[in-house]
């Protein structure tokens, strides 16, 4: 008793030893977390309050010793950094933001989450940029200045708005703008008729008479008090009217040459006359005019000799004798009769060529149409459908009565035609025998024959229907014959009674035949004797107990009277009706 007192006093010292070490633990790691995160005040507090708890705890002193080192360091870093961001105020306040940028970055170094430092840094970074934009601004507003004076207007104008957009409130570079604009505007004027008046002068030296003019009458709306540019456009039509008349008869000679070099001498003869009458007399002109009338009585005989071959040429065409026709006309060409580039020589060829390839369509058509007929026969042909085939094939008789190949193909048909109605009525034939086996039930029969029309006609749905039909039947045979085995055999287990095993496997057969009333009957026979066989068995048991009873109770030597005697009398009739109980068992049995 005093031992467990003892142990039990022990556990519980051990017990708070465990949690004053637990606590002291937890408290140096808290003190611990708070001095890493620099929250010496805080941690001073931890040490302080657990140093009432743990007085003796040399690291409880130490971890405070420490912590109130790094809170003086602290505090003298805050110090020197309200002394530094007082001098960058003082910097921002005096615009000079480079050093202000300088001292923020290093505090920022140090303290990198400092608000202050971050909120000043911006302030100086923005007049900073400030400072760089005034600055710039001078810097362009004297370089745009230097391009007015030189006279580099467009590019005064395009840094001005570029400018403008940076500076949009700066008036000075609005009147900069103003006066490059007006500068440009007279510089253009001024060079622009200068270029005008260049423009027409070229073009009268290149002889661009109408140019000069067009040009000239542009100019004059664009400056119309310009004298110079008047006098160059009456120059430019003066000199026009002569270039034209020029023209107009070295054109008309070069026409009139081109007329008579193509063989229309009747348009050459009537551009000569015009010509004359446009320009005035001329000797080439005259010459022309003999030479044209010359050669077109010539011509005009050699018109009629042509006409008379291409209506030959057309007449045989029309005839259908393309080959003749292209005879025709090739001789008239090789005899210079008819002119190979000659236009009615053309459309005449070009008839012939289309009749011939009219005709060869025609023949490809028909070609196309044989074989398409042929293809559309051979494919109802292999598919067996040799009604449809044979009247596609008459029908192709009618358009091309001369082919051989229709010819063989039918007869084929009917042949094949004929054949396959002497098959068809062999199916039948089969067909109505294999009903005949089903209906009589000899479906092994039926089933031959089924599978052997099978293999000839893979597709018939009648025989397929058949074989499903001889198929069920034969496996309802196979069921009636495996009904009938296992019910004699289950008539058999009763007889030998064996009713368990009878009762069993009549169960199992009704539930593979629930409609056979024959099996219900066998389970009740065989129910009903087993129980009469339990029952007498019981019986017998019974008896051979009375027996023991009377045998143990009946004294030796003793007579009839008394109670023992009356005892044995009635045990020997209950084993009486014990036995006649058991007979009435046997005979219900059998």
């Amino acid at each position: 008793m005093l031992r467990r007192e003892i142990e039990e006093k022990r556990a519980q010292e051990e017990k708070a030893e465990r949690e004053r070490q637990r606590r002291l633990t937890e408290t140096l790691r808290r003190a611990r977390t708070l001095w890493t995160g620099s929250r010496y005040r805080e941690c001073i507090e931890v040490l302080q309050e657990a140093q009432k708890e743990f007085p003796a705890e040399t690291e409880i002193v130490k971890l405070l010793e420490t912590a109130r080192h790094d809170e003086g360091e602290q505090e003298k870093a805050e110090r020197h950094k309200q002394e530094q961001l007082g001098e960058a105020r003082k910097l921002i306040g005096a615009r000079q933001y480079e050093g202000a940028l300088g001292i923020l970055d290093q505090l920022l170094q140090q303290w990198p989450t400092d608000a202050a430092a971050k909120e000043l840094r911006g302030v100086a970074q923005q007049g900073r940029q400030e400072q760089i934009r005034e600055q710039q601004l001078r810097e362009d507003l004297a370089s745009l200045k230097k391009m007015v004076d030189e006279g580099r207007y467009p590019e005064a104008i395009a840094k001005a708005e570029k400018l403008r957009q940076d500076f949009p409130r700066e008036n000075e570079i609005g009147k900069l703008v103003e006066a490059a604009r007006n500068a440009q505007i007279l510089f253009e004027r001024t060079r622009r008729q200068e270029q005008l008046i260049e423009q027409v002068n070229q073009e009268i030296q290149n002889d661009r008479f109408r140019e000069a003019i067009l040009a000239a009458e542009t100019a004059l709306r664009e400056f119309p008090g310009n004298t110079e540019l008047a006098a160059l456009m009456e120059s430019a039509k003066t000199q026009l009217a002569e270039k034209e008349k020029r023209e107009l008869r070295d054109k008309r000679v070069m026409e009139i040459k081109v007329l008579i070099g193509r063989g229309d001498l009747t348009g050459a003869l009537d551009l000569v006359r015009q010509t004359v009458e446009a320009v005035g007399p001329d000797r080439e002109i005259r010459q022309l005019q003999l030479q044209v009338e010359v050669e077109h009585e010539q011509l005009e005989k050699k018109k009629r000799r042509q006409q008379e071959l291409l209506d030959e040429a057309r007449g045989l065409l029309h005839q259908g004798k393309l080959g003749d026709a292209g005879k025709v006309l090739q001789q008239a060409v090789e005899g210079s009769l008819l002119s190979e580039t000659d236009t009615r020589v053309g459309v005449l060829r070009r008839e012939i060529e289309e009749k011939r390839a009219q005709e060869e369509k025609a023949e490809r058509e028909r070609q196309r149409r044989l074989t398409e007929t042929l293809r559309r026969a051979r494919t109802l042909w292999t598919g067996s459908r040799y009604r449809e085939c044979i009247e596609v094939l008459q029908e192709a008789q009618k358009e091309f009565p001369a082919e051989t190949e229709i010819v063989k193909l039918l007869e084929v048909a009917r042949h094949d035609e004929g054949e396959q109605e002497k098959a068809e009525r062999h199916k039948q034939e089969q067909l109505g025998e294999a009903r005949k086996l089903i209906g009589a039930r000899q479906y092994e029969g039926a089933l031959g024959i089924l599978d052997q029309l099978l293999q000839q006609w893979p597709t018939d749905a009648a025989a397929k229907e058949l074989r499903g039909a001889a198929q069920q039947g034969r496996q309802e045979q196979i069921r009636e014959q495996q009904l009938r085995e296992d019910l004699a055999s289950l008539k058999k287990m009763v007889d030998e009674g064996r009713y368990p095993e009878a009762i069993a496997k009549a169960e199992k057969l009704r539930q593979n035949f629930p409609r056979e009333n024959e099996i219900g009957k066998l389970v009740d026979t065989a129910r009903n004797a087993q129980d009469q066989l339990e029952r007498k068995r019981r019986q017998e048991q019974q008896v051979a107990q009375v027996n023991q009873e009377i045998q143990k109770r009946a004294l030796p030597g003793s007579d009839c009277g008394g109670r023992g005697c009356s005892h044995r009398v009635s045990g020997e009739h209950r084993v009486g009706g014990l036995d006649g109980e058991r007979q009435d068992a046997v005979g219900g049995k059998k």
